[in-house]
């Protein structure tokens, strides 16, 4: 057995601190079902020959540059990058996409620091990933900070093994409203066709659906393997057969069909992302449209090698990355009536930001009523006499 400076560094603090529940609850993050037996390995052994683990990636934006496909294609790497060189800290867990940036959560930020509810927002800056900013969402309660997220589209909820699931509305980075389960979650995904959530405790075996009330409705999904556990949780409602629930652990994604209930072991393996290595572990993942493209991205977070990574996801309803610019939409944002002109329309569709359908009109459609929907960033698909799709973005502000 030979462990990386960082495994043995991990299991010294373990059993050094394992009379303290605070440190014990601290470390149970760190370690999966594989690295405890490696600890009782080296136990029996009685040596360790460490090595250095040198990190090989900086903040530079990671493509498939001259071998990428074009157009994508399902499981395409869009981007990777080292967290640690970009942001200077390691013990990263869960991502989430909000209107073109990037942001995470540690999950060692800790009451005892004041930064639990600790944010940190990534964009890009000449095709490399930079720290923006960190800000903490106030009125987090617990021992840890968020471990899951997900979205409506309107809202980001969170979740950090407590009983609540936290509403978070992303115009100011504060809680809405607490949602109480009669769980402690650490993943967490928001099914859009059912109106609720799937969630799951640490080291869970099952995934549970809870309405938008938090209680359970009796449904859930189990895992077909024994030899893996939930650590994270994303939903798909574009998929071919779908809709699925994706989980993953250690280097693999997996995927339940909610509607057989079937398991689908080792569906992808994220070792085709560059830096990854056959030891590592994922943590949370998180699914969202891209709304220049319109394709789904699946996002996810490799805590070993510190990598954040993203795939192109498809999408039945893929749309062009360049928009027709002569066609104007108007006001924008709007809040009322958005108006639409110089072209002649067969159809329209507009998509919310995790690519639910919201509206849907054939004819030559001149303005859309959008006073009932929600405050957020939209995308609005357009159908020429042609056929020819063309997509706009706009706002709705209240």
């Amino acid at each position: 057995i030979n462990p990386t400076k960082k495994q043995k560094n991990l299991m010294v603090k373990l059993l050094v601190s394992s009379f303290y529940k605070s440190k014990l609850i601290y470390m149970k993050k760190i370690f999966t079902q594989k690295t405890f037996l490696l600890l009782f390995g080296l136990i029996l052994c009685g040596s360790i020959n460490a090595q250095t683990k040198i990190s090989n990636y900086s903040g530079q934006l990671t493509h498939q540059s001259s071998e990428m496909k074009s157009p994508l294609e399902l499981w395409d790497v869009l981007y990777s990058f080292d967290y640690t060189e970009v942001a200077g800290v390691a013990g990263f867990y869960a991502p989430f996409y909000w209107e073109g940036d990037l942001y995470i959560s540690r999950w060692d930020a800790t009451a005892e620091e004041n930064e639990l509810g600790k944010i940190y927002k990534f964009v890009v800056i000449d095709d490399s990933w930079s720290l923006d900013e960190t800000f903490v969402i106030p009125d987090v309660t617990g021992e840890n900070n968020f471990e899951g997220f997900t979205s409506d589209g309107t809202y980001i909820f969170g979740v950090n093994e407590t009983e609540f699931i936290y509403q978070i509305d992303p115009t100011d980075w504060t809680v809405a409203s607490k949602i109480e389960v009669a769980s402690s979650p650490v993943c967490i995904a928001y099914d859009s066709d059912k109106e609720g959530f799937w969630i799951a405790d640490f080291i869970d075996f099952t995934a549970t659906f809870v309405g938008t009330d938090g209680v359970a409705t009796g449904e859930s999904l189990m895992l077909d393997n024994e030899d893996i556990y939930i650590a994270g949780l994303a939903y798909d409602n574009t998929t071919e057969d779908g809709p699925y629930l994706w989980t993953s652990c250690y280097t693999d994604l997996h995927r339940w069909n909610i509607n057989s209930e079937e398991f689908e072991n080792n569906v992808h393996s994220i070792l085709d992302v560059p830096g990854t290595k056959e030891d590592d572990w994922n943590s949370n993942i998180y699914i969202y449209k891209d709304i220049e493209t319109g394709n789904m991205v699946l996002l996810g977070l490799d805590e070993e090698s510190y990598l954040v990574y993203a795939y192109d996801f498809g999408s039945p309803n893929s749309i062009p990355a360049t928009a027709n610019q002569t066609i104007k939409i108007y006001p924008n944002p709007a809040s009322d009536v958005l108006k639409i002109s110089d072209i002649n329309i067969s159809k329209v569709e507009v998509y919310n930001i995790t690519g639910q359908l919201v509206y849907s009109n054939i004819g030559n459609v001149t303005s859309i009523n959008v006073s009932d929907y929600n405050p957020g960033v939209y995308t609005l698909v357009i159908f020429d006499e042609s056929n020819v799709k063309h997509a706009k973005k706009f706002v709705v502000s209240k």
